[in-house]
């Protein structure tokens, strides 16, 4: 009974909270967006200025000139998609496990594979060798390895960002 109890009041609890989140919403909500914005923009400028950006539309015509390599889309709860190309086209070969299917990954980066951490050191870190786009999804959320399938890419490989 008593835990009946303790629920009912922690839900209870919650009401104000929610309120609270709600009402100020209109204030942090911009900022954290513009904050991503600018994030992301800063991001993009430090790759172009290491040689390691280029526009989607260019690596589409990469493969279709025989160029193929592997796609590396990195994602997180709440923050934009950012899709990489490399011309490696045996990762998996490379890296110390197997990457885990779409399915096994924790995009709240809660528990973080070690496969995404040797992914992200060796391809997207500062210092990783994989070319960022500016790739745009038609759509907000996550997207699935089926939206670059028609893409001719040998390898696509969904991994969790983690910077």
């Amino acid at each position: 009974m008593k835990s009946k109890a303790r629920e009912y009041l922690t839900c209870l609890a919650l009401i104000p909270f929610g309120t609270l989140v709600m009402v100020t919403f209109p204030i942090w909500g911009p900022i954290v967006m513009i904050c991503q914005w600018i994030t992301e923009r800063l991001h993009r400028s430090s790759m172009r200025r290491q040689g390691r950006f280029v526009s989607w539309p260019a690596i589409l015509e990469r493969s279709e000139h025989g160029s193929r390599g592997s796609l590396i889309f990195e994602q997180a709860q709440k923050i934009p998609l950012r899709v990489w190309w490399t011309p490696d086209e045996s990762i998996a070969a490379e890296a110390p496990e197997s990457p885990p299917t779409e399915d096994e990954i924790d995009y709240l980066r809660i528990e973080v594979p070690s496969f995404m951490r040797w992914l992200h050191d060796r391809y997207t870190s500062e210092s990783g060798s994989a070319i960022l786009t500016d790739y745009t999804p038609s759509y907000r959320g996550f997207a699935g390895i089926s939206d670059f399938a028609q893409t001719g890419f040998l390898r696509i490989i969904p991994a969790v960002r983690l910077s």
